[in-house]
């Protein structure tokens, strides 16, 4: 199958997905902090006055900046919802190509791209009034871009990657985490090969973000001296969450409504490590702990949510895909079964996401 037709398929699974979630959310999903980021807008267009919820995130305003662009065609409303499309369809054609750089053959990557883009956490908040598929987006971006990069030895794709990670800091916290995957890789890769050129790559990755960081830093705290951190808002939130929010037990519901059935699939992996049905290289181990490893720092954050977690698919649904595949292998004859299978993680999400009628399998339960 060539490229092109691959996307195709993918960019078709998109247009379905959208026509879903819009018909289940209506076009304009605004939420608590919808306000906030409209007022951005706004504040950048000089409008309005600064105010508190602006300057709690003035560490990430890159949604202002780019709705302001927008803002003499769309409405403000309008214009997050023009971003996000943007992002999603990115994430999805994205995933092919991260999938693929990771070795998956055209038809696994075709359907580990379908668990993302109707992943439970990207129907229910991918397209409303928010920031938080733009650090799925940018996450994938920087990891996708580096792996190329570090592929084709390209410095110009490695710095790229570096400063894709520097926008992602810019919309959500959790658009820097593809740099933290790059740094643990590398240095992984370092002590394990004890070859230098990964250190330069860390140095190639690392320099371009802590520039443009420093330079963004410099502007927004002498600048107009209304700069707030990332620090001061994860303790701001801190404080103000329940410490009910940040337990075991509420991260288990949270993350099984998540990843769902994709957690099978993960599992199977591990029986079939367990009974060397199969066997992973240690570039692979690396590779795959880094993936996982890039994603724990949302751990920190004092409340669990499926938006924040879902960050995790790109570990998540590499190793399910792997444990889908090993499975496929040792079935070639079961063809019905292999096609239901592939479907199953998609209908579960939907499902959950009807029943629950938008809210968590936490909320469901209780």
């Amino acid at each position: 199958m060539k490229t092109k037709h691959a996307l195709s398929i993918i960019i078709l699974v998109g247009v379905a997905t959208l026509g879903f979630i819009f018909n289940r959310n209506g076009l304009l999903n605004i939420q608590t902090d919808t306000v906030v980021y409209v007022d951005q807008i706004r504040y950048a267009n000089h409008e309005i006055a600064i105010t508190p919820d602006i300057e709690k995130r003035s560490f990430k305003p890159l949604y202002g900046i780019l709705g302001s662009y927008l803002t003499p065609l769309f409405t403000e409303h309008q214009a997050i919802l023009v971003i996000n499309i943007f992002f999603y369809f990115g994430i999805i054609i994205l995933s092919y190509f991260f999938l693929r750089e990771l070795g998956f053959k055209e038809k696994s990557a075709i359907i580990g791209t379908t668990w993302i883009a109707t992943g439970y956490p990207l129907l229910k908040f991918g397209l409303v009034l928010l920031t938080d598929i733009s650090g799925w987006f940018f996450t994938l971006a920087t990891i996708t871009t580096f792996l190329i990069g570090l592929r084709k030895q390209s410095t110009f794709l490695i710095v790229f990657s570096s400063i894709l990670g520097f926008l992602g800091s810019l919309c959500k916290e959790t658009g820097v985490l593809g740099l933290f995957f790059a740094g643990v890789y590398m240095l992984s890769m370092f002590v394990y090969t004890k070859k230098k050129e990964y250190l330069k790559h860390i140095l190639t990755i690392s320099i371009p973000f802590i520039v443009l960081q420093a330079l963004f830093l410099y502007s927004l705290f002498h600048g107009n001296g209304t700069g707030i951190s990332f620090i001061n808002w994860y303790f701001y939130n801190k404080e103000t969450f329940e410490s009910t929010y940040h337990t075991f037990f509420y991260f288990f519901f949270t993350e099984a409504s998540t990843f769902n059935l994709l957690w099978v699939y993960c599992l199977y992996l591990v029986y079939a490590l367990l009974r060397k049905k199969t066997s992973i290289t240690k570039e692979n181990y690396i590779l795959g702990g880094s993936l996982l490893l890039a994603t724990l720092p949302v751990l920190i954050w004092p409340m669990f949510l499926t938006r924040v977690l879902y960050i995790g698919y790109v570990a998540i649904v590499p190793f399910a895909l792997i444990g889908f595949v090993v499975w496929s292998l040792e079935n070639k004859e079961k063809i019905k079964t292999f096609y239901f299978l592939s479907l199953l993680p998609v209908l579960s999400s939907v499902s959950l996401f009807i029943l629950a009628s938008g809210g968590s399998l936490f909320d469901l339960l209780k």
